[in-house]
């Protein structure tokens, strides 16, 4: 702790994904992480909200000792939270619609603990959602076996058009 700083909770949210969407697809999921950034523990009650983007529509939202409501997109709860530590993850899953844009960003955010700094933490996390078309040039652009290994990363560009990073080399490679 340096001199003068504060004895105080300080909320952090991080809200993350697994590669790209596509759409129609069901079961995508956003992990969201809250967390004690501060010097001391949280008191009162947490909430997380989340606003979706259009062409996402949630199916289900949880976590282990969070109260959370799927009409709303809400999670509490109101035990402390050390200093330095995070609450177990909250899931969020959902669909992405048949016609969700290419890019959408799902914003979250964190309030209450007792945190003097903000009011309200806002975060967003950016998700690509390939058309069912750009994701078929995508699997038919890969060496047999056709699959996306966790070392392969697909990336659509502002042209419509999809990069591959190849595992062993970290190029990049156009599809089709």
């Amino acid at each position: 702790i340096l001199p003068g700083m504060p004895l105080a909770p300080d909320l952090s949210v991080v809200v993350t994904h697994a590669g790209n969407f596509a759409q129609g697809q069901t079961g995508a999921t956003y992990t969201i992480t809250v967390s004690n950034a501060g010097y001391a523990p949280t008191s009162g009650t947490v909430t997380v909200s989340d606003s979706l983007p259009t062409g996402l529509v949630a199916t289900g939202i949880s976590g282990v000792g969070w109260v959370c409501v799927l009409g709303s997109l809400t999670c509490t709860r109101g035990d402390p939270l050390p200093a330095s530590t995070s609450y177990p993850v909250i899931t969020l899953t959902v669909t992405v619609s048949v016609g969700a844009p290419g890019g959408v960003t799902n914003t979250i955010t964190g309030s209450g603990g007792g945190i003097t700094n903000n009011a309200v933490v806002t975060v967003g996390d950016y998700t690509t959602t390939f058309t069912p078309t750009q994701a078929a040039q995508v699997w038919s652009s890969l060496s047999a076996p056709a699959s996306l290994t966790s070392t392969q990363v697909p990336l659509l560009m502002t042209d419509g058009t999809i990069l591959v990073q190849q595992n062993c080399s970290g190029d990049w490679y156009r599809t089709g």
